[in-house]
């Protein structure tokens, strides 16, 4: 399956992810998490964040890429991820977060980033899901051009919080996309 088309009208790094993502082997349209570590290309890696969803109501980050780590100035690994979001940004992600888990299928989007000086810019991502062992939760990768974006800002000004996340569309990994109402 080639790149979603929708990929092409955000940053072109998410191609090259999603190209990988989709060269894992799969069961049920979904590649395991295993398989995606045992390979991942290095220079991708330092810009993924790996999310463990588990209700409509918790999502955790499992794992930061030492981009984003650079980015936020702290470890966010094991925080709730709604967390580094404002309120309802917060309730959207984790909305779509568990629609991409339970359909599967993936999601891009465009987040609005705020420094803690004020500055905005815009990270672009990818969210796709992976398969795991676990059975209290379901996994999703998140690429993002977390580095490109906070480039944007000044030396030493961290990201503060994920402001804004728009617009979002979905990605078909074969299975077909959710219909979210609300």
């Amino acid at each position: 399956m080639g790149a979603p088309q929708v990929l092409s009208s955000f940053d072109p790094d998410l191609t090259t992810f999603w190209a990988y993502w989709n060269s894992l082997p799969k069961v049920d349209f979904v590649p395991h998490l295993r398989d995606y570590l045992d390979s991942v290309p290095p220079e991708l890696q330092p810009s993924v964040a790996i999310i463990d969803v588990y209700s409509l109501e918790r999502m955790v980050l499992r794992m930061a890429g030492t981009q984003i780590v650079d980015a936020i100035g702290h470890e966010p690994t094991e925080k709730d991820t709604p967390s580094v979001y404002n309120h309802d940004p917060a309730k959207a992600a984790i909305k779509i977060a568990w629609a991409a888990v339970t359909q599967p299928c993936g999601y891009a989007a465009k987040r609005e980033i705020r420094s803690q000086a004020g500055r905005v810019s815009v990270v672009h991502g990818i969210a796709l899901p992976m398969r795991t062992e676990r059975a209290d939760c379901k996994t999703l990768v998140n690429f993002s051009s977390i580095a490109r974006s906070v480039a944007e800002l000044e030396y030493q000004d961290h990201v503060a919080s994920l402001a804004d996340m728009q617009p979002m569309q979905w990605v078909d990994i074969g299975n077909g996309v959710p219909t979210l109402e609300g």
